[in-house]
């Protein structure tokens, strides 16, 4: 029931995790190709709420509501995403060439995991693609 996608970036991990807990640079990578996203509140810390709506490309919105778990600055990042529901597990590696990215999410049900996997696979590819472009130009 896990679904994983990981990308390596040249930069270091401190822009690397600037790009995912700076909620103005987030919302300009977060979520596939199309779509945007519009942060409510982003508590990053243990028992903190995150609360955002994705926005598809044809303007419908998506809530979503997350709580995280466990919060070590430039190192990790566990919050369990509600609906559909997953633990999602982010881990910044420090490498020779510069920082990786690794997603883990273990979704609580396995038909969870089977619907949305197809479409998660390919999505996790583009927000890596979103960010490198931020990383290249903003970070």
């Amino acid at each position: 029931m896990i679904i994983s996608s990981e990308r390596e970036f040249p930069v270091s991990m401190s822009s690397l995790y600037r790009a995912f807990s700076d909620t103005e640079v987030r919302e300009k990578w977060w979520g596939p190709n199309g779509f945007s996203s519009e942060t409510e509140k982003c508590e990053l810390k243990k028992g903190g709420e995150w609360i955002l709506d994705m926005i598809g490309p044809n303007g419908h919105r998506y809530p979503n509501r997350s709580v995280f778990l466990e919060v070590e600055p430039e190192a990790l990042v566990i919050y369990d995403h509600e609906e559909p529901s997953f633990v999602m597990k982010m881990e910044f590696i420090s490498t020779e060439n510069g920082s990786r990215l690794k997603w883990t999410m273990d979704f609580k049900e396995k038909d969870e995991s089977d619907k949305f996997r197809a479409f998660l696979e390919n999505a996790n590819q583009e927000n890596f693609d979103r960010l490198a472009r931020v990383l290249d130009n903003d970070v």
